[in-house]
């Protein structure tokens, strides 16, 4: 979760991935997944929830973990 906050914050992917011992593949897979599952909450939440999913998904998707998404 301390990776997941820090990466949403800004961190830099060494320093994530430093401090979390974890490599780069996973920390990119969990983050797909999350941006998958903030997604799904997205579109089926109402208002003011559904803003929140997509704003941390926008926070969560840059970076390595943008290349690697769909279209990439």
């Amino acid at each position: 979760m301390d990776a997941t906050y820090r990466w949403a914050e800004g961190a830099t992917l060494l320093s994530v991935l430093t401090r979390a011992d974890i490599t780069a593949g996973d920390f990119v897979r969990w983050m797909r997944q999350l941006i998958d599952l903030l997604g799904q909450i997205a579109q089926a939440a109402d208002e003011p929830l559904a803003s929140t999913a997509r704003a941390a998904a926008g926070l969560v998707d840059r970076g390595v973990v943008a290349y690697s998404g769909p279209g990439s």
